[in-house]
């Protein structure tokens, strides 16, 4: 069950699997950046610093790789998507947006899936040839997301020595071994009155209307974007509103997300899981399991509204083909308010069923759908879970690893 068609998009902007401007036909897929859902405000400085590092080392006849750094939350993601969203057209052989917080091998093989590889019998030959053209012509722009201290960068990028692909590499701290390196600084003391005015003139159709002043104090930008929405909500023309921190931004912003049924089920079930790509359709079986399990009625349509409803506040990202991505700090945030442990075992508990499920539909004689499969779901779960719900996760992630020719724990 899908929140959104396969074409994407939003608001004009190049998202989804939607097709760019530039080369291929109509059909032929050329992009997984995710659509732009929120404003983009206070950056021109950092976007144009990232352009002035990218020229400069193509000048230089260096490797087109810029370093795009920022404490977590203060959006250099954001910032590095919507460069390449800007620029991903004069790319001929795409922009991506790879996800190494998914390990090497099923980063690129996911990557692989983006682009419409359907299924995959090995994983580490799938991961393989895509990196490989991800090296080779036509020239492609790559944000490559969710590198950390740890990351092996070598077994993360491509060969950098032809012409095949430049880079906007994402890090919480600068890893050193790059030439350009671009800081993305705290949110900027106007920009949270701007994303106030984008959302209200996204709200109110373009209609010049009273802006609310918004402040936040530790200069996150998802602790401003959420100040920002929960200002629109209640004061649209009223008066100031100060969220000191995230915490406090999404207690303002929960009774909004009390107003659709499913929402705080969902807040609960995504706080739980691996912050990226969460399938769609393993929250529509985790909020089946968990209304089973206090006798009340599954409505799909309503899971699907709510998912909605949470992508409009600004809690959940909407990636491609369906499926969605929560920020690591609202996942922080969001398990600290559950009132007891035993709500945060009930909400994996009733999670790893709708992975499971997922993971055995993924399972063909053809080969495995990776993005069903959900295989770094299923992994982070086990992980975090225990007792009877960690031994069913072993056996369904040993079940898809083996169709993908790896071993156990790989």
């Amino acid at each position: 069950m899908g929140i959104v068609s396969k074409s994407g998009g939003g608001g004009g902007e190049t998202g989804g699997n939607a097709a760019m401007d530039a080369g291929g036909g109509p059909d032929e897929i050329r992009t997984n950046l995710p659509p732009r859902t929120g404003p983009i405000c206070g950056r021109r400085d950092e976007m144009q610093a990232i352009v002035d590092a990218f020229n400069k080392a193509q000048q230089e006849k260096r490797s087109g790789v810029v370093e795009v750094t920022g404490k977590l939350g203060t959006g250099a993601t954001t910032v590095a998507v919507e460069l390449a969203r800007r620029a991903g057209g004069r790319f001929p052989g795409g922009a991506w947006l790879l996800r190494a917080d998914l390990g090497p091998d099923l980063a690129w093989a996911d990557l692989a899936a983006c682009r419409g590889e359907t299924v995959t019998t090995s994983l580490v030959e799938s991961a393989r040839i895509e990196r490989e053209r991800a090296a080779a012509e036509p020239r492609s722009l790559i944000v490559v997301d969710g590198v950390t201290a740890d990351t092996d960068l070598d077994a993360v990028l491509p060969d950098l020595s032809g012409a095949g692909a430049d880079i906007f590499l994402v890090t919480t701290e600068p890893t050193g071994t790059m030439d350009e390196v671009v800081h993305v600084s705290a949110v900027p003391d106007q920009a949270p009155r701007r994303i106030a005015h984008a959302v209200l003139r996204v709200k109110d159709g373009e209609e010049e209307v009273d802006v609310p002043v918004v402040r936040v104090t530790d200069g996150l930008a998802i602790t401003a974007s959420l100040a920002a929405r929960v200002a629109v909500a209640h004061h649209p023309d009223g008066p100031a509103r100060s969220l000191a921190d995230l915490p406090a931004a999404l207690m303002q912003i929960v009774p909004l997300v009390a107003q659709h049924p499913a929402a705080l089920e969902l807040l609960l079930v995504c706080g739980v899981a691996h912050p990226t790509l969460i399938t769609a359709d393993a929250l529509y079986g985790a909020i089946g399991n968990l209304r089973a399990r206090r006798g009340l009625e599954f409505d799909g349509e309503d899971v699907g509204n709510g998912v909605l409803h949470l992508v409009r506040l600004g809690l959940l990202s909407l990636d491609e083909e369906s499926r969605v991505s929560m920020h690591p700090l609202l996942q922080e945030a969001v398990r600290a308010m559950a009132s007891t442990d035993a709500d945060l075992r009930i909400a994996r508990e009733g999670l790893a069923q709708g992975l499971m499920d997922e993971a055995a539909e993924a399972l063909t004689d053809e080969g495995v759908d990776i993005h069903r499969a959900g295989l770094h779901q299923l992994r982070y779960l086990r992980d975090t879970s225990e007792g009877d719900t960690q031994t069913k996760l072993a056996a369904a992630i040993a079940e898809v690893e083996t169709a993908l020719g790896i071993g156990v724990g790989e």
